[in-house]
């Protein structure tokens, strides 16, 4: 039988895919994930308020502490996007899987509507965000429950719409007996349908490499449609500690090559346009991210690498300041090839080939 790709206008052939965006949330709402934490700087010195919308005057602050505006961590405006859109199919892209997942995102017939206004394929997701966006009568629930949650969201749409997902995203915070039951559940299903799966880290989460390629191993899943997103770059020490030892600031593939060496994909976002400053974190520089890139192309993982935009808020879209979904155009893709001098093989492997053979059914 033919291979499909499953996007939220109807199935359509892998080679009709062109390149491929294979890390964005398109439709999305953060807000409530970091509702309490920002919260907790309601006084800092930049005074910007939760309510407080993105505006000239503190698009500067919130690209550096995303979380202080509720309004710079949402994607929510469907003409907006329809807009934003247009800069990445301009700039050469066809096809974008979105991450955004049930619970940031619950509108999948305005999801349809920008894939038809734009020409963009757009891949959907069914799956869970985080450990706390598990559903209430879910939570506690064993792996069955969740393999018939999936199986559902998969055979009759998204939600109580008719729009099937093309891919099942996990995304893993503590590695919680819920998270692991929703990771085998979704293993499962991936094997049961060849539908593709992505595990989005937390980037400090590097312990859980061996777990979690272990517990892919019990369900017997096909390595090669699995991502793993987040994946730790870069060994990068407290800021307190790096600006006296900036030796320890350093590519280590460490993580990345225990994911790829098992058989698994790996997705890599060169996004640099939000931060965390005020919670003690500071960005890594897209500059060693594409050191670390080009590293692992060059020892031979050019065929289970994907990248894409990583866009997740209103502050990373084009006309508020950032790049939006023609980053990986305009910058990721003109750096490989034409800086690094990446060869054209690595390039259509990358942009093309590997998503299209990760995601067809």
């Amino acid at each position: 039988m033919p291979k499909k790709v499953i996007t939220v206008t109807g199935e359509i052939s892998p080679d009709e895919l062109g390149i491929v965006s294979m890390n964005d949330y398109i439709l999305c709402d953060f807000s409530n994930v970091f509702e309490e934490t920002a919260l907790q700087f309601a006084d800092n010195y930049f005074k910007v308020k939760w309510d407080e919308k993105v505006s000239l005057s503190n698009v500067g602050v919130l690209h550096r502490n995303t979380f202080l505006s509720k309004d710079a961590l949402m994607q929510t405006d469907v003409d907006m996007l329809i807009h934003e859109l247009g800069y990445y199919k301009r700039a050469g892209g066809k096809t974008i899987l979105d991450l955004s997942t049930p619970s940031i995102s619950n509108n999948p017939k305005a999801l349809k509507r920008i894939s038809e206004e734009t020409g963009v394929n757009i891949i959907a997701s069914t799956g869970f965000y985080d450990n706390t966006s598990i559903p209430t009568e879910l939570k506690g629930s064993p792996k069955s429950a969740f393999m018939n949650y999936f199986r559902e969201e998969i055979t009759n749409g998204i939600g109580r719409s008719t729009i099937k997902p093309g891919n099942i995203n996990i995304g893993i915070t503590e590695l919680s007996v819920d998270e692991r039951n929703a990771l085998s559940g979704a293993a499962a299903v991936c094997k049961e349908f060849s539908i593709p799966l992505v595990i989005s880290l937390e980037v400090s989460k590097g312990e859980f490499a061996n777990p979690i390629i272990y517990l892919l191993k019990e369900e017997k899943v096909d390595f090669s449609k699995v991502i793993v997103a987040g994946v730790s770059l870069i060994n990068k020490p407290p800021y307190s500690h790096v600006i006296k030892n900036p030796e320890d600031y350093k590519v280590d593939l460490t993580q990345a090559k225990t994911y790829l060496d098992a058989g698994l994909n790996i997705s890599i976002s060169c996004s640099n346009t939000c931060g965390y400053e005020l919670l003690g974190d500071y960005d890594e520089g897209d500059w060693a991210l594409m050191s670390a890139f080009v590293l692992l192309i060059d020892a031979g993982y050019c065929e289970q690498i994907v990248t894409g935009n990583a866009c997740r808020g209103k502050i990373m879209l084009h006309d508020f300041g950032g790049e939006g979904f023609a980053r990986m155009l305009y910058y990721t893709l003109p750096m490989l090839r034409d800086a690094a001098g990446v060869s054209d093989y690595a390039i259509r492997k990358i942009f093309y080939e590997n998503p299209a053979r990760i995601l067809a059914v």
